[in-house]
């Protein structure tokens, strides 16, 4: 495939590898391989033979015949990144990738696709997003009501804790899931005779409007 950084053809008949040097780098991972070679095009050859080669390392510095260590790795510095290390005797060798650039973001892992010359983020808990950009929406108050998005005045005193209705005896259970819930009574209570000037909009994200509460009635989207 013509934009292919490694590409193997199942029928054997052609195959691509487009390796880039990581100067006196290391990946310390579980070799496929250990061989002596003339030089980098022989290692690289013989990476691209190998179906479970994704990366490789090679010695700096010949031995006394010449010759250079090539070892061969089934993963690749994107997928083991706290395993890549300076060192002062091997350069590590990976094909090339858009991950080069560093796209994903928020702590994400970039996952390549080498044969497709393409990259997916592979992203931290708490972030979604093609490159990990947004925060998760948040579908409950157990950690209060930071991370939404809120206007108006109507939830200044919320989250509320607890099921408010039955403990003021009034027959009506909130029935909520988790401790802590929206609800206006509480404001409406405080402020009869202000009811109609709270209102407001509680979006999970800048997308995702989940409640709205206008005067005296609480509405969910």
């Amino acid at each position: 495939m013509e934009d292919s950084s490694l590409y193997r053809n199942p029928t054997g008949d052609f195959s691509v590898g487009d390796f880039q040097r990581n100067p006196f780098h290391y990946l310390w991972v579980k070799k496929i391989t250990s061989s002596m070679v003339t030089d980098q095009l022989d290692c690289t050859f013989l990476c691209v033979g190998e179906p479970k080669c994704y990366s490789f390392i090679m010695a700096a510095y010949p031995d006394s015949k010449g010759l250079y260590l090539c070892e061969l790795l089934a993963t690749d510095k994107y997928r083991a990144t706290n395993k890549f290390h300076a060192n002062a005797t091997f350069h590590h060798y990976s094909p090339s990738s858009p991950c080069d650039g560093d796209p994903c973001k928020n702590g994400a892992d970039c996952v390549p696709d080498y044969e497709m010359n393409s990259y997916r983020c592979h992203c931290k808990l708490g972030f979604c997003g093609t490159h990990c950009e947004r925060e998760v929406c948040k579908f409950d108050f157990e950690d209060g009501i930071d991370g939404w998005s809120r206007t108006g005045t109507a939830f200044n005193n919320q989250p509320t804790y607890g099921d408010n209705p039955t403990a003021r005896k009034k027959g009506q259970p909130a029935n909520q899931q988790g401790d802590w819930w929206i609800g206006s009574l509480k404001i409406d209570r405080q402020y009869q005779h202000q009811q109609d000037m709270y209102k407001g909009t509680l979006p999970g994200n800048s997308y995702v409007p989940v409640v709205s509460y206008r005067g005296k009635n609480t509405s969910r989207f």
